[in-house]
């Protein structure tokens, strides 16, 4: 089968699949279903496919990727995100370069944010540690 064929029949499946109201993902795993067993023949390529899916959506590396996604939506549906760089925003007042520092600053505070209990624990009795030897008092 020649390449441009092949091309057209996929994106043509692709996009007559979408066009019938099939999610993206699901369209995309019909055509290639359906592409391996007309291109390679039988039901052995099919198996590979399943075989060589499971494998690579098994990885540990892909793992932070959804977990990502869904402390993004977390910040935005909860407007924190956009609370805090405002709030960043008016603390650095008309510094230049603003925008630069303003993300490295929302950064931070993100991943602040997102640090488990114990660990800002530990940055605060340290910073705590830090400010009485500089002679302020800790009030409780």
């Amino acid at each position: 089968m020649d390449w441009l064929v092949s091309l057209c029949t996929i994106l043509g499946g692709v996009l007559l699949a979408m066009g019938l109201g099939m999610p993206v993902a699901f369209a995309f795993l019909l055509v290639s279903a359906v592409g391996v067993m007309v291109l390679q023949g039988g039901s052995g390529a099919l198996l590979q496919l399943v075989v060589n899916t499971a494998t690579s959506v098994s990885s540990f590396s892909l793992v932070p990727i959804p977990l990502f996604v869904f402390m993004g939506v977390m910040l935005w549906h909860s407007n924190l995100g956009q609370g805090a760089i405002d709030a960043l925003d008016k603390w650095l007042g008309r510094v230049p370069g603003r925008l630069s520092v303003l993300t490295i600053l929302s950064g931070s505070v993100f991943r602040r944010s997102a640090a488990p209990p114990w660990r800002i624990r530990q940055c605060s009795e340290r910073c705590c540690c830090h400010s009485s030897k500089r002679g302020s008092t800790r009030e409780t």
